[in-house]
């Protein structure tokens, strides 16, 4: 009968652990990348002038869940990484009445441009 070394069997228990550790890890970051869209757009007057310092919610429809940014001063806007779903996007600025844009559905990986004329 042939015995083996601990050592032996030992790096190889340790390889296998290592080697499923390794494709949980990489599994678990792909998962989490995927569950994400984005939203940009850029928003304008009615003669085409941008909108700076213009507050946006987006609020999801079935969570309840809100995120909010601001224009910067070429009147751009962006949530760079917000939750799939369906959304409701909400603009207020001064001067300005408030839009409201509902149904907006992000898929995964989605860039939604999703501009707005005040």
């Amino acid at each position: 009968m042939r015995t083996y070394p601990i050592v032996d069997v030992s790096r190889i228990l340790l390889r296998a652990v290592s080697m499923v550790g390794l494709v949980l890890l990489l599994a678990s970051l792909g998962w989490s990348q995927i569950q994400n869209a984005s939203v940009s757009g850029r928003i304008t007057d009615p003669s085409g002038a941008v909108v700076p310092n213009a507050h946006l919610t987006a609020q999801n429809t079935a969570t309840g869940m809100k995120y909010s940014t601001t224009s910067d001063s070429a009147g751009y806007y962006t949530f760079p990484t917000i939750s799939i779903g369906t959304y409701t996007l909400t603009l207020s600025a001064d001067g300005f009445k408030r839009i409201v844009r509902r149904n907006v559905t992000l898929e995964v990986g989605q860039s939604a441009r999703v501009d707005f004329k005040l």
